[in-house]
């Protein structure tokens, strides 16, 4: 059993191109980074994947806690669950209730 896969004629190019964006980035960060992407369109991409790799990993993070919940939900005693989930659910709203205060007091006006 065998598998493979075809590339773009231009993957080896692109490659190399992201692979030199990456060292950059590494080598002096977003400074190093700006400097390359005045001279490759590479680096420009890979500052927009940053962006996306971002969402990925929250993503992850939230899908792994919903996994813990959904577990700990299960295995708790219904009494328990439902005193669990209103603590949460009050602190949601307090925290709603927070962030709603703090944003109209900070917008012009």
């Amino acid at each position: 059993m065998a598998a493979y896969c075809r590339f773009a004629p231009g993957a080896a190019h692109e490659l190399g191109e992201l692979l030199r964006a990456a060292a950059a980035y590494a080598a002096g960060g977003m400074k190093a980074l700006a400097a390359l992407q005045a001279r490759s369109t590479s680096a420009s991409r890979l500052i927009g994947k940053r962006d996306n790799m971002l969402a990925l990993v929250i993503g992850f993070f939230v899908l792994g806690s919903l996994f813990i919940a959904a577990k700990w939900f299960i295995k708790s005693d219904p009494k328990q669950a439902a005193r669990g989930l209103r603590y949460m659910g009050g602190g949601a709203a307090l925290m709603l209730a927070g962030f709603l205060l703090v944003r109209s007091s900070s917008a012009p006006s």
